[in-house]
């Protein structure tokens, strides 16, 4: 049997796959490539699991030590306290006078409350799951409220809230009482007491707004004792029981239960659903611990679940989305990992990297703000049908359905927050991928097809290929070259790191706008008025009394914000809906199909509530931002830099505004007319008009269309008064309460944008026409150069790169024309109507060298094999041009006036055309042969032979070549020819020409980069820094920082669009790239891949020697140097370590 066995498995063996002849240059086989991709991911996600072990040991609280115990004696205490509070009735908004944040909205009637203490109270959340996740470690207590204290009817017209304020304030009025403590920071012995010293055991009691929702006040208390101890925050939340007094059948989206503070309010005819405030009700019934008893279930089963959550808190933290109010929040995360383990894509034998994996995975592919998600039902839950779901997606932007059936819990997450989410997730992606890809390159794929020698060879080598790009595919652009475990969990992007420009617009109107909002007209000064006691206006004493009465003088005026959401994001999402439908396909990916999906208008909800600033009274602390201290001291944030930018916000004016992040289209962002609708369509033209106001027109243009049309500024305004004068309009227009002249809207991102321009800005002379004017000087020259070569030289020149800063866009000072040179006036008419004032600024001025021009001249073999005579014929080619030149005859009619400025007889020679000057350097294919037999010497050390007519004559070429240079001012990157190993001769010659190209090239398809490069430039002057970077580390160091900036969406990779985002990317590469140990490797064309970057750090790290003591000391590289050994040219010279650190 063992024999038929045998002979069986060998027939049914299949042979040996046909391999290369060539087996050393043969692609992996299918079978080995299998097997290299299997111990590469092994590798990657081991080690990636090893560094989130370590990253959860730091961020998470340890569980089992001697502060979290105490931590627990003081949640049995706190426990007896409540539970032991004496009742009290007829509770009012008096009692609430001295607690700003409770104070009562009292919609139409006045609300009293019989307090009673609380039914229960159980910790529930994140601390009994130990998913804890630092700064912000806290501890949620559910207070439940007795029912006693409710009736049916509270659920209409804030009554419930309202309640729930009373009932909060009396609560934190009943801890003051517990109040005495050290205050850590202190000197040990000075006690500050509170009420009664031996009964104390809180450190400080506030009262901060929940997820940033002014109808939830909650108490958040610091415990004495250890310093351990006091970083933990308690938050208590009171909440209503399951079986209480409200229906929840009211609560359903469909349902109204806030009637307009008008005449005739009870009316309930064509009132518009309250779907938030119903949610905001009912995630009070229950939710807390049904999702406490779902996630400890799921726990059991999915060990990996704690960590995962707490990774994921990590990623949302570092992204700035767990901070906002309308984001995703760890709460939020939460469900949606335990959504995933209902849909079966999270196992029970993942870790947590692997389940981190599967939910970024799952937020790529999925757009929450159009796919609505729903958990398994609860035992008495209820699952929904596609027309039940189809009720809460018309109500809510997110739709997340809880076990119950009922519960929206994604009702805060806002369409644009979900379009955020969706872009990270898919970025993080996209890096996770490539850190496992490395492939073989275009180039080294051809060449091993070529040394196949037989069709089937070719064949197999194009199925292995395929079969390699289908489990690989090609290198994200995110993911090259950087640490994607630290990209991913420790690399800080805050909401200022992510926009091009911000707009800000008031939150809190000032008296006078109040007034003229109330009466629908426009204000026309933004000069403030204060009443005598400071009601109503913006600034308050800094006692908190103001807090209150800022929130009912918004009411007042503006009561239609607090009709549903709370008020400040609800006038977020007015005034954010307005602006992207104003600003339209200016926005990214607006109006271009399938990129829509992009998030591009994005505001700021800050979670400290509505009234945050320390003039209202707020303490901004880390995790608890704007909360309202009552006693005491709150926790702060454990890390001291999260803590100083807090207290510095706390005392700017931002709280006061409302903050918009806009993402802009270079293509249409500065366009200054807006075609609309025909005007036989009545009601588009209707709707056209009513958004654009006074400013729509009908205007006919040459194809005969007459259109509804808008104008914006004229032909030459830049793109930032566009902007600014569209953003004034519409909200002028359609909220003249908030926009004052001068002082709102408040526009950020666009003030470095005069920086740049500031030499020529009061002439408005823009950079960009004097840049286009240099290069068409410099085609012209090289339109002469290749004519001239075909008649005048013996060799045709086969190509004329230019070389140097001004002909790549990249130059700190503009290109402006000199008037004593030919050309000037043609080339003064292009940059500015007004050439006599430039005549007069630059007439003053020597004349610059614009740049070089490397004029390649096709092969020959006649010539000379000595260096002497080599540099004799380049002479004689400048000569005979130079003489082409001045006749004229031979250069055709449309070549420019031209002057000859002098020859070198190192073979290149200087020209000026259209006011500019450049330097022609003639190279040819025998240079590179002789150079090796030259003396790579300096021109003053060369020694003549006696007697040697070639040596003496040699020796004073040299002595001439060192005057001539120094005469002649050459930059340092270009000696003569002669004088060239090499190395230099490829570097002048080939590589300089191909670096200026590839930025030339970057700054065209990138209109930001070049201001962004000469700002940098300029800034490093400004450091007293600029002589120890060249210009080409420069725009290398800023084509890197674009790189890393730029993020891909739908196969388009979009990069900064603004100066102020490109700077603030190039100063986060300085401040967080390590220089002295990783080798930087800059990828324009996306020809790099993983291992050139480990070729480059290994180069890098062999020349920075034991310790990093020797060579330069950071590394620059580009793909194209592997070839020449990845030598560090372009850093070779660059800053030392000090002027770097």
């Amino acid at each position: 049997m063992g024999t038929e066995m045998t002979e069986s498995s060998q027939e049914g063996k299949e042979p040996a796959k046909k391999r290369f002849k060539r087996d050393r240059f043969a692609l992996p086989s299918t079978e080995e490539m299998l097997q290299l991709r299997g111990a590469q991911e092994s590798w990657s996600s081991g080690l990636m699991k090893m560094q989130a072990e370590e990253l959860l040991a730091e961020v998470k609280p340890k569980f089992s030590s001697k502060s979290v115990r105490k931590l627990e004696d003081f949640l049995f205490r706190l426990k007896g306290v409540l539970e032991k509070m004496a009742p009290k009735d007829g509770l009012s908004a008096a009692d609430v006078r001295d607690v700003p944040p409770c104070a009562l909205l009292e919609w139409h009637k006045k609300v009293k409350l019989d307090f009673r203490p609380p039914r229960a109270v159980q910790v529930v959340g994140s601390f009994l799951l130990q998913s804890v996740c630092k700064p912000n470690q806290n501890v949620d207590v559910a207070v439940t409220m007795p029912g006693d204290c409710f009736l049916p009817k509270d659920v209409l017209n804030h009554r419930y809230f309202d309640k729930r304020r009373l009932y909060v304030a009396h609560l934190a009025k009943g801890l003051l009482r517990y109040v005495v403590g050290e205050v850590p920071g202190k000197t040990k012995g000075k006690r500050r007491k509170k009420g009664n010293a031996a009964e104390g055991f809180l450190a400080g009691v506030g009262i901060f707004y929940l997820r940033g929702d002014t109808n939830k006040p909650v108490i958040v208390l610091r415990p004495a004792g250890s310093k351990a101890l006091s970083q933990w925050a308690v938050r208590i939340i009171p909440v209503l029981p399951e079986d209480g007094p409200i229906a929840k059948d009211k609560l359903v989206p469909t349902r109204n239960n806030v009637r307009p503070r008008v005449a005739n309010a009870d009316d309930k005819r064509d009132l518009a659903a309250t779907p938030h405030y119903n949610s905001s009700i009912l995630e009070d019934m229950g939710e807390p611990t049904r999702l406490l008893r779902r996630v400890h279930a799921a726990a059991g089963q999915f060990p990996a679940l704690p960590e995962a959550i707490v990774l994921m808190k990590v990623w949302l933290g570092q992204r700035g989305m767990r901070s906002v109010a309308d984001g995703m929040t760890g709460h939020l995360m939460t469900y949606v990992l335990l959504y995933l383990i209902d849909a079966r894509r999270i196992s029970k034998r993942m870790d947590e990297m692997q389940m981190v994996v599967a939910c970024l995975s799952f937020l790529a592919e999925h757009d929450l703000s159009t796919h609505a998600l729903q958990l398994s039902p609860d035992e008495d839950g209820v699952s929904l049908t596609e027309v039940g779901l189809k009720v809460f997606t018309k109500a809510y932007d997110c739709v997340l359905l809880d076990g119950s059936g009922r519960l929206n819990v994604a009702a805060r997450l806002s369409a644009s927050a979900a379009k955020e989410l969706q872009q990270e997730a898919w970025r993080s992606v996209a890096l996770l991928k490539g850190s496992q890809r490395d492939f073989f390159s275009a180039r080294d794929k051809g060449k091993e097809e070529e040394e196949a020698e037989d069709a089937e060879s070719k064949e197999q080598a194009k199925r292995e290929r395929d079969l390699y790009e289908s489990s690989s595919g090609k290198e994200s652009l995110s993911s090259f070259g950087t640490d994607v475990f630290s990209t991913l969990f420790l690399e800080q992007q805050g909401f200022w790191d992510k926009w091009d420009v911000f707009v800000g617009v008031p939150y809190l109107l000032e008296p006078d706008a109040a007034a003229a909002g109330a009466n629908g007209s426009r204000r026309g000064n933004g000069n403030q008025e204060e009443s005598g006691n400071g009601k109503g206006s913006r600034k308050v004493a800094a006692s908190g009394t103001g807090a209150g009465s800022n929130l009912l003088s918004l009411l007042n005026n503006e009561s239609e914000l607090f009709q549903d959401l709370c008020p400040r994001q609800a006038l977020a999402r007015r005034i954010g809906h307005l602006l992207e439908k104003a600003l339209g396909d200016r926005l990214r990916g607006r109006g271009r199909g399938k990129h829509e999906k992009g998030c591009a208008l994005r505001p700021l909800v800050a979670p400290s509530g509505d009234l945050g600033g320390a003039a209202d009274g707020y303490y901004r602390v880390g995790g608890l931002d704007g909360a309202f201290l009552l006693a005491g001291e709150l926790p702060r944030s454990v890390d001291p830099r999260v803590q100083a930018r807090q207290e510095s916000n706390a005392a700017s004016d931002a709280s006061d505004a409302l903050w918009f992040g806009l993402r802009l289209d270079l293509a249409t962002a500065g366009r200054h007319v807006d075609r609309g609708p025909d005007a036989a369509d009545r009601e588009a033209a209707k709707a056209f008009q009513s958004l654009w106001g006074s400013k729509a027109e009908l205007r006919r243009f040459k194809d005969g269309s007459l259109v509804e049309t808008v104008v914006w500024g004229n032909n030459t305004a830049p793109r930032s008064a566009v902007l600014r004068e569209i953003v004034e309009h519409v909200l002028a227009t359609h909220d003249a309460s908030r926009h004052v002249e001068g002082k709102w809207p408040c526009f950020r991102g666009m003030e470095l944008d005069a920086l740049v321009n500031e030499e020529v800005a009061a002439n408005e002379v823009q950079a960009l026409p004097s840049f286009r004017t240099a290069m068409k000087a410099f085609e012209a020259v090289r339109d002469v150069l290749q004519s001239a070569s075909l008649q005048v030289l013996p060799l045709r020149v086969t190509r004329a790169a230019p070389v140097g800063p001004y002909l790549r866009y990249t130059s700190m000072i503009q290109p402006l024309p000199h008037p004593l040179l030919p050309g000037f006036e043609k080339s003064a008419a292009l940059i500015t109507s007004d050439a006599a004032d430039l005549d007069t600024r630059t007439a003053t001025r020597t004349p610059p060298l614009t740049g070089w021009i490397v004029a390649t001249l096709e092969p020959s073999s006649r010539w000379p094999d000595e260096p002497v005579a080599l540099l004799a014929v380049k002479s004689a080619m400048c000569t005979r041009l130079a003489d082409a030149i001045k006749e004229g005859d031979k250069l055709g009619d449309d070549a420019p006036e031209m002057q000859v400025l002098g020859i070198s007889r190192f073979g290149w020679m200087e020209v000026a055309a259209l006011g500019y000057v450049f330097r022609i350097l003639f190279v040819a294919g025998a240079d590179k042969k002789i150079l090796p037999n030259a003396r790579a010497v300096q021109p003053k050390s060369v020694t003549p032979k006696k007697n040697d007519r070639a040596s003496l004559e040699f020796a004073k070429l040299a002595r001439d070549s060192a005057e001539d240079i120094q005469e002649a001012n050459i930059l340092r990157w270009a000696p003569p020819s002669l004088l060239l190993t090499k190395g230099q001769w490829d570097l002048q010659a080939v590589r300089r020409p191909t670096l200026h190209s590839l930025i030339q090239s970057f700054a065209t398809r990138v209109p930001t980069y070049g201001p962004v490069s000469r700002l940098t430039k300029r800034w490093l002057a400004g450091q007293m820094m600029a002589s120890h970077y060249t210009e080409e580390l420069v725009d290398l160091i800023v084509a890197a920082a674009f790189q890393r900036a730029g993020h891909v969406l739908d196969d388009e990779i979009f990069y900064p669009s603004s100066i102020m985002s490109g700077f603030l990317a190039v100063l986060k590469l300085l401040s967080s790239f390590d220089f002295k140990s990783e080798a930087l490797l800059i990828d324009i064309n996306g020809e790099g891949t993983s291992r050139m970057r480990a070729a480059a750090t290994k180069a890098f790290e062999s020349m920075r020697e034991t310790e990093f003591r020797g060579g330069p000391a950071m590394g620059v590289y580009l793909p194209q140097d592997a070839s020449y050994g990845w030598d560090s040219v372009w850093s070779r010279d660059g800053p030392e370590g000090v002027v770097l650190e």
